[in-house]
């Protein structure tokens, strides 16, 4: 049997924000594997699935991103827990609508600006136009200077005042309860978040993929070169990836049972600390999101069946 082993190590702090919590947001002790498999996909260079708009395509890679994640198991040994404290952070709470509203009026604008008949603008030049034209509260002389720009390519009298009227009459036209959500003001609000100092983790990952994306040798591969910055948990939770060259490693497929176990197991032991994490990816519409396992802190009182991987026995979730 092979699997993928790397050390996780948070160089500074990091948060791993329990589902659910809002103003006071408690941390989970470790990474949960959906909070792994999210760093994989910033490795892969991945999108994460709410930044589309499009529904059909977001929809699409919600399921791609269930299909993948259901080829990967993980193993999480917690070396060192950190040490745990509270941040206070103040936040702005507030409607973010008017971003949406945006964007589908510049899709408009674009088309429209497209139908131009002899219009000569290249793609740069019009998305900066069109990110100044869908603003609610463009200046005056933004719009003069726009129109003089698209005198000069080519555009009519005639085309540019259709083009601002449209624009005007598509924020008129808005309904009044969307008005009033993109006009309020947004709150401030002081939120409590627990953090981890310095904690360090190994995961080991098996996976079913045995030549695609998330294969061994690929992961391994992105992870030592990954596509973006990579993070755990937070974006601000910055963490160092170490693999002894390419992390593959092979063990027998015996399974072995022991009451010394280094890694999170399911289920309630003695000798351990309780947490329950969730299992699956936020999108993930089945039941039994959440596990309650064990963090052990010496040797649990029952033989388990477990791996052992020179000479340190896991459990995968």
């Amino acid at each position: 049997m092979k699997m993928l082993k790397i050390d996780l190590r948070i160089p500074f702090w990091c948060s791993f924000t329990q589902y659910g919590t809002m103003n006071i947001q408690q941390t989970y002790l470790f990474p949960p594997p959906p909070t792994v498999f999210g760093m994989l996909l910033n490795a892969l260079g991945k999108p994460a699935a709410h930044t589309i708009t499009d529904d059909s395509a977001k929809q699409r890679l919600i399921e791609e991103y269930l299909d993948d994640y259901s080829k990967l198991r993980f193993s999480i040994v917690v070396r060192d827990m950190g040490e745990k404290i509270d941040d206070y952070l103040n936040i702005l709470k507030g409607n973010r609508k008017i971003e949406d509203v945006e964007a589908d009026l510049k899709n408009k604008i674009t088309e429209k600006i497209g139908s131009f008949d002899d219009l000569e603008i290249d793609k740069k030049e019009l998305n900066k136009i069109t990110n100044k034209l869908k603003r609610r509260d463009i200046a005056d002389e933004s719009l003069k200077n726009i129109m003089d720009v698209l005198k000069q390519k080519g555009a009519t009298i005639k085309e540019i005042t259709e083009l601002f009227d449209f624009i005007e009459k598509s924020w008129r036209s808005l309904p009044d309860i969307l008005k009033y959500e993109i006009r309020k003001y947004w709150l401030r609000s002081q939120v409590n978040r627990q953090r981890l100092i310095q904690p360090s983790y190994t995961i080991y990952i098996r996976s079913s993929d045995e030549s695609g994306g998330y294969s061994l040798n690929s992961l391994s591969s992105h992870l030592r070169n990954p596509k973006r910055p990579l993070y755990l948990g937070e974006s601000d939770g910055m963490v160092e990836v170490g693999i002894k060259g390419d992390g593959i490693v092979e063990v027998e497929d015996d399974v072995y049972t022991s009451s010394k176990i280094s890694s999170v197991l399911p289920g309630i032991y003695q000798n351990t600390q309780l947490v329950k994490i969730p299992v699956k990816l936020r999108y993930d519409s089945s039941e039994k999101h959440n596990l309650l396992c064990s963090v052990p802190l010496g040797d649990i009182g029952k033989k388990v069946p477990c791996s052992n991987v020179y000479g340190e026995n896991i459990v995968f979730l």
